[in-house]
This record gives C-alpha cells, sequence and structure tokens, in this order.
C-alpha cells in the first residue's frame, strides 16, 4: 500500500496494486507532485504476454514526465491531453523497436489535483468517481461496447458489468484508432473522496455496494487494506482468476475555490423546497407541544405522506441529472440532505412517542404486581438498563437480518444502526455521562462495517464474518454498561 500525504493541496490518500488471480500484475500507477497540482496517473495493461506491463508502465511513466515538464501557470488539461497523446505514440515506437508487442494497449485515468479544482482524463475502462456524503456525484464514462450500450439503454448498469463483452474496449492507448481522452473539472468539497480505480475493482461488485464501501466512515488507510482484500476475496470464491486490480482513493481535507454551479431555474426549486420543509417542521413542533399521542400518530402519518411527494421529486430530479446537466449533482445533493433531516425528526417524534407509551406501560405493570402481590415490590428495571437492552436488541436484528435483496437487507440493517444510536443517546442522557465506553460504542455502532452483507450459496443476502464479529463486539461493549 503507498500512502500519499499532500499538505500544499489539503488531501491525503492510499494507492495498492494487486495481482489478483492472474500470473503477473499487468496494472501500472504512480503518485507525483507537479507544478500543476498533485498528479495521480492508474493504467490497466491490455494485449496480453509482456504487451500489457509494457503499455501500462509507458503510459503511467511518459504521462509523468511530461505534466511535469509543464510550467505552473499552464492549462491542466492541456498538459493531460498533451501527455496522454505522447504516451500513445511511445507505445507505437516501442512496437515498431520491439514486433512481439505489436497489440498492446492501455486504459488510463489520471487526475491532477489544485486548490483550484481537479481535472480529470480517461480513456477505457478505469474510472475515476466523486463521492460526496455516499452519493456519486461524478463517475467518468466507459469507453467499452457495454458502456456504450448502458447509454443507450439497452443494458442496465449491471447487466453490463457481468456481461462477457465487458472486456472490449472501444478506446485506448496503442491498439485503438481513437486515443484521444474525456477530460473533465470537478469540484470538491472537504470529506468528499476521489477514487481512481481499474476495472479490476468495480467489476467485482455492484455499483452501489462499491459506493457503499467507498463511503464508509473508515479512516482511508484502512479502508484501502479492506477494499483490496475483499476484491481478492470474492475473486477467489469464484475461482480464483480474477483481475489485476489497482485503485487510489483521496480524501479531501478542504474545498476547491471552484464550487459547483446551479441554474437560476433550480436554485429557485431548492429555495422552494428548502421553505416547504422548514414550514412543515415548525408546522410539527408546535402541533406536538399541544397535541396528545393520537394528535402525534396523525402529525406522524401526514409526514409520512409529505415525504413520499418529496422523494417523487427527488427521483424526477435524478432523471434529468442523468442527461448530462451537471450543475442539478448540488441541487439533488443539497435537497437528499434536507430530506434526510426532516427523517431524522420524524424518526425521533416516533422514538419519543414509543418511549412514553413504553414508559407509561411499565408504571402500569409495576401497580399491577403490587395490588395482586400485597406488599411485595414489582421488580422492573431502571430506565438507563431498558436502554442497555433495546440498544442490544437492535444490534442483535442488524446481525440477523438476511433476504434476497440485496439493497433490501442493507436498508433494514440500516434502520436497526439507528435505532441502536438512537437508544444509546438515550442511556447516555438518562446516565448523565458520556464516558470512553459510550465513545468507543458508538463508534462501533457507526461503522458502515456492521451492516456490511455478502451472498452465500443460496442467493441470500446475509451479514459478513468481519460484520458479525464486528457485531459481537459492540454487544460486548453495551453489556459492559449495565455496570
Amino acid at each position: 500500500m503507498f500512502n500519499i500525504v499532500s499538505n500544499r493541496f489539503l488531501l491525503h490518500g492510499c494507492a495498492y496494486s494487486n495481482i489478483g488471480g492472474r500470473p503477473e500484475n499487468q496494472d501500472s500507477f504512480c503518485v507525483h507532485e507537479t507544478p500543476l497540482g498533485l498528479l495521480v496517473v492508474i493504467s490497466d495493461g491490455m494485449g496480453g504476454g509482456p504487451g500489457g506491463k509494457t503499455a501500462s508502465t509507458i503510459a503511467v511513466t511518459v504521462i509523468a514526465n511530461t505534466v511535469m515538464s509543464f510550467a505552473e501557470n499552464s492549462s491542466r488539461e492541456e498538459a493531460l491531453k498533451v501527455a496522454i497523446g505522447k504516451a500513445h505514440e511511445a507505445m507505437l515506437a516501442k512496437e515498431r523497436d520491439v514486433p512481439q508487442l505489436v497489440g498492446m494497449g492501455a486504459t488510463v485515468v489520471a487526475i491532477i489535483i489544485n486548490k483550484q479544482s481537479a481535472v480529470v482524463a480517461n480513456i477505457g475502462d478505469s474510472r475515476c468517481y466523486r463521492i460526496s456524503s455516499g452519493k456519486t456525484i461524478f463517475r467518468s464514462q466507459d469507453h467499452s461496447l457495454v458502456g456504450e450500450l448502458v447509454r443507450r439503454k439497452v443494458l442496465t448498469e449491471e447487466q453490463a458489468r457481468t456481461s462477457p463483452q465487458s472486456n472490449v474496449i472501444t478506446k485506448a492507448l496503442g491498439n485503438t484508432n481513437d486515443h484521444v481522452p474525456d477530460i473533465f473539472e470537478i469540484c470538491y468539497r472537504k470529506g468528499d473522496r476521489l477514487v481512481l480505480c481499474t476495472d479490476g475493482v468495480w467489476g467485482c461488485m455492484t455499483n452501489t455496494e462499491l459506493v457503499m464501501r467507498l463511503s464508509a466512515k473508515t479512516e482511508v488507510g484502512n479502508l484501502t487494506n479492506m477494499l483490496a482484500a475483499e476484491v481478492d476475496k470474492i475473486g477467489f470464491q469464484k475461482g480464483g482468476h480474477h483481475d489485476n486490480h489497482t485503485l487510489a482513493i483521496l480524501e479531501m481535507d478542504g474545498n476547491s475555490i471552484k464550487k459547483d454551479s446551479m441554474s437560476k431555474t433550480f436554485k429557485i426549486v431548492l429555495a422552494t423546497l428548502s421553505s416547504l420543509l422548514f414550514v412543515s417542521v415548525v408546522f410539527n413542533i408546535v402541533s406536538l407541544t399541544k397535541g396528545d399521542n393520537d394528535d402525534y400518530r396523525a402529525i406522524v402519518d401526514d409526514q409520512n405522506r409529505q415525504i413520499e411527494k418529496l422523494v417523487a421529486y427527488e427521483q424526477m430530479y435524478k432523471e434529468i441529472s442523468s442527461n448530462k446537466n451537471k450543475d442539478l449533482a448540488e441541487v439533488i445533493d443539497n435537497y437528499t440532505h434536507s430530506r434526510d433531516s426532516l427523517e431524522k425528526i420524524i424518526s425521533t417524534l416516533r422514538s419519543e412517542l414509543d418511549s412514553a407509551k413504553k414508559n407509561v406501560q411499565t408504571k402500569q405493570d409495576a401497580n399491577s404486581k403490587l395490588s395482586v402481590n400485597g406488599d411485595k415490590r414489582g421488580v422492573s428495571k431502571e430506565p438507563s438498563q431498558i436502554d442497555v437492552d433495546n440498544i442490544i436488541v437492535a444490534l442483535r436484528r442488524i446481525k440477523n437480518v438476511e433476504g434476497s435483496k440485496q439493497n433490501e437487507v442493507v436498508k433494514k440493517k440500516s434502520q436497526y444502526q439507528k435505532e441502536a444510536l438512537q437508544h444509546l443517546e438515550k442511556f447516555s442522557q438518562r446516565a448523565k455521562k458520556t464516558d470512553v465506553g459510550i465513545i468507543k460504542l458508538k463508534k462501533m455502532i457507526e461503522a458502515n462495517t456492521i451492516i456490511t452483507v455478502e451472498a452465500d450459496k443460496d442467493k441470500k443476502y446475509k451479514s459478513t464474518h468481519t460484520a458479525t464479529k464486528a457485531i459481537d463486539e459492540a454487544i460486548k461493549r453495551a453489556e459492559a454498561l449495565r455496570k
């Protein structure tokens, strides 16, 4: 694993390159501080035999040397275009000198990051992602046969990923007529992750699962190691002939000067939606301070109906944004945050109502025991101990959830994860303390590791071995709260 640190451009990260189940690693990568910014290049060699490794080595070496030769005030877009063109020419020259290498080629994804923004260039099916708050804000397009079929809506993303023709590349360095890369300028915010990888990484799991893993609240170095191990695990489970896999994860420690743009129309839309959300929340708070439990439930039900409508609006914006209207990404992102905040408020209201009902029922049960047993006092737990019980129940539910649909299983686990965190917060408030044990337990519950799933031989999705172990450790930590 290669650690990446840049105080100059406020980022940190890690990169790795693994052989997978192949006899030779034909992937190459490099990381360099250049006058234009931090340069990261990943290349996947093609052509078999010595050709693949030679091609990827030429690609990263020539691109890095060329970018290094540009002055600080030069265009990063132009630098990457020229560098990739020279790499292509270098491969052709090498083929003329060594006939055995004829037909070699390489995919490339490269990024130059400075304080202004990030400039991405890609050719072939090596990818770049911008992950922000668990969502994909940007992803480069694959230059492949199945990639084109996806864009034409002939295939879905998942059908393309598993297609036998997924390795048919339509644009690359060396062995194709078209070697002109796609070049994009993207913004970033503190906490965003810019990810570069070969198809050996993204091709082994669904896009949803990959983004979930890349979004995990885990230190970048640990995340890189975990993902490398997971890719190998999946590959060996399928026979051990899986592809080389190379990955670089860059976590941004500051905001880019360039900001995501929004059209005037969608600024108005966002402002309108935000106003509606605010009014809705205020209405609920006022109503809840005046009504009884029945009123509460009526309000919550009404709020759920409003959320369903808002989800429909969000889906519409997502569909519009897929038509290459990139300035909608920020609108969708901000709107989703607003909706999620509203859902948290509703969830809290439900929990408070349920808690109030449980407390009333507990008191009634205790009074009943006193009336039946005379002087014998009914045995009941302290409220804080009930919170501990609820934490443990929620954790066990996370561990035991299984089903045939991955998304549904992960969603259910996430729901129980939220419940466990809510009960832990109640315990902390009742106990009037936040010690090291509580903080450690909170971090254990918040970790995305505990909700990861994998399919068994019956194609049922259930907790991974790592998730099960993490949950058991969290349960032990929760049990310790009783003391």
